[in-house]
This record gives C-alpha cells, sequence and structure tokens, in this order.
C-alpha cells in the first residue's frame, strides 16, 4: 500500500529517496486516545515497500487540546534520524512486508 502524496513530503537519505507523511490535525477524540503523533516513511520507486511508522511522543502542533508545553513539531532533520536508526534496527524499505514500528527517542536528536 502506498504512501498517500497529498501533504507528504520528500527526504534524501544516503542517495535513497522517500516520502514521509505528518498526520493530519487531529480531533480531541485521537488526542484522548494516543497523544503521540505518528509519522510514515515510504521508499520512493517501491509502491508495496514496507512503511515506517515513527512514533513520537509528543503533541500535534495544531492539536486544540494538548498542552502547550508538550507541543513540537516534528522537523525533516529528525525524520532523518529516525529513518537512519530504523535501517540500523533492521527496516528493509525496499521490500515487501508489514509495517516497522520505531518508537522514537527523544535523546537520538
Amino acid at each position: 500500500m502506498g504512501l498517500i502524496k497529498k501533504g507528504s513530503r520528500q527526504i534524501t537519505i544516503d542517495g535513497v529517496i522517500y516520502r514521509w507523511r505528518y498526520p493530519p490535525k487531529p480531533n480531541q477524540n485521537h488526542e484522548d486516545a494516543y497523544p503521540g503523533i505518528i509519522v510514515t516513511v515510504q521508499q520512493l520507486g517501491y509502491e508495496n515497500s514496507s512503511i515506517l511508522a515513527l512514533n513520537f511522543d509528543r503533541h500535534h502542533m495544531s492539536g486544540a487540546y494538548s498542552y502547550q508545553e508538550l507541543r513540537k513539531p516534528v522537523l525533516p532533520s529528525e525524520v532523518a534520524i529516525c529513518i537512519r536508526e530504523a535501517i540500523k534496527a533492521g527496516w528493509q524499505s525496499n521490500i515487501s512486508s508489514k509495517q516497522f514500528i520505531l518508537n522514537v527517542r527523544e535523546d537520538w536528536f
């Protein structure tokens, strides 16, 4: 399954092009159920490739319900670090497999 192009951005890591997507604005029910942000990443050129799900322990920047001090944007430089960490952890972006989930640690940045 491919990543939705609308609202996604491209990033190049070590010569490989990926598309990453920040989630749309959450509603209050989503923020109550899961206060984190999940950024999805997929390598371009491999439509059935594995999708990387990056779990950030942050609140969405446009969330109306979350605490202001817990809001923090996800930067492209942070996504790049996370992609490299996922590759080290065994994510193979060009192979069709189930979603690879990586819990992001703030001390990586």
